[in-house]
């Protein structure tokens, strides 16, 4: 029960605030709007405010908000007026509204990258406790005590992210920098690979790299400022690594079907970090499918804010806006193009799951 609650309020709270950022932005900017909803579908609960009506609704796999006037050729009609129209307003107001919902998730992240640092009791330490036996990183001279910096020259600062490099390295040496004392070491690693048998759910077997390193339990404990900051950090290099995460998969460095997940290892990795890790692992995930979701929505794809804000963009640049007939196009192949990917991203989860 806790892992179904925990979905809930996971899909909710990354929806719910995405859709705040446009709704915000809206606001302050002067464009209406009718309808704030988290899902879609059936309305399940509204209340209707002032001018906007907000509600729940019955599909909780996204959500939106009605902005007035998103067609040139649409009728505004009263408790609006023509002022409050998206499309009578410049492109650089549109495009920030529009930019607001992915930023806002990514404000989210950092918030929740704050609260973990400072309980101090969620973000394991990339420091070496202990080795395996036939360590490779043992080998290579790390020693007990050694705070693992980065890999190939990319910033580690966490052991999830330790964790993602050398699982991405497809067992090619590794050059790792390591703090030690007061001194700045790099040691060539070469990873050790291992085939893992599929087990029930878990599809096909599988080669996981490892370099023998066992982790200290140190977690970041850090005061409420420091952690404010340090927590910034954090949600750029977890940002980073989701860019380079996708750049790979693109580039076939690493498999796309192996590494595409859809709601359903969404849920299931919720749920499973509710029951082994509670609260704080919950928080955790949240945190990474909030940088996820901001990123997915700044794609410059037609239907997705990326797709709205390169529209914009193409108007400042050309000081004329995209035909109506061109945008309407788009944005439909987009669509298109989004639920053939979200099937396929389902359907390899289920997969997955029937192995």
């Amino acid at each position: 029960m806790s892992g179904v609650v925990s979905i809930v309020l996971v899909l909710a709270g990354l929806i719910f605030f995405h859709e705040l950022g446009h709704f915000l932005a809206a606001r302050l900017l002067g464009v209406g709007v009718r309808t704030f909803s988290v899902g879609f579908g059936k309305a399940l609960w509204f209340w209707q405010g002032k001018k906007t009506r907000y509600q729940i609704s019955l599909i909780p796999l996204g959500g939106y908000v009605d902005l007035v006037g998103m067609r040139s050729d649409e009728k505004v009609e009263a408790p609006f007026t023509e002022a409050e129209s998206y499309c009578v307003h410049s492109p650089l107001r549109r495009l920030v509204t529009v930019a607001a919902g992915p930023l806002f998730n990514l404000l989210l992240a950092w918030l929740l990258y704050w609260a973990l640092m400072w309980s101090g009791s969620a973000l394991l330490l990339p420091e070496v406790g202990s080795f395996i036996p036939d360590s490779p990183a043992a080998a290579a001279g790390l020693e007990p005590g050694d705070m693992i910096t980065g890999i190939n020259g990319r910033s580690v600062a966490s052991w999830e992210d330790l964790l993602y490099h050398v699982q991405t390295s497809k067992g090619e040496s590794l050059l790792v920098g390591v703090r030690r004392l007061d001194r700045d070491l790099l040691f060539a690693v070469t990873p050790k690979t291992l085939t893992l048998d599929g087990e029930a759910g878990e599809g096909k077997a599988r080669e996981v790299h490892l370099i023998g390193v066992i982790a200290s339990g140190r977690f970041v404990d850090k005061s409420f400022f420091r952690a404010g900051i340090d927590s910034f950090g954090e949600t750029r290099d977890k940002t980073l690594l989701m860019l380079d995460l996708v750049g790979r998969m693109f580039s076939r460095e690493i498999s796309l079907t192996d590494n595409l997940g859809g709601p359903v290892m969404v849920a299931r990795t919720v749920h499973e970090q509710a029951v082994r890790s509670g609260p704080a692992g919950v928080i955790k995930v949240a945190a990474i499918l909030s940088v996820n979701l901001g990123l997915l929505n700044l794609l410059p794809i037609p239907a997705l804010d990326g797709g709205h804000i390169l529209f914009n963009l193409i108007e400042m640049v050309f000081r004329r806006p995209v035909p109506e007939r061109v945008r309407s196009v788009c944005t439909y192949f987009g669509f298109v193009f989004l639920v053939g990917l979200m099937l396929l991203a389902t359907a390899l989860d289920v997969f997955r799951l029937s192995g």
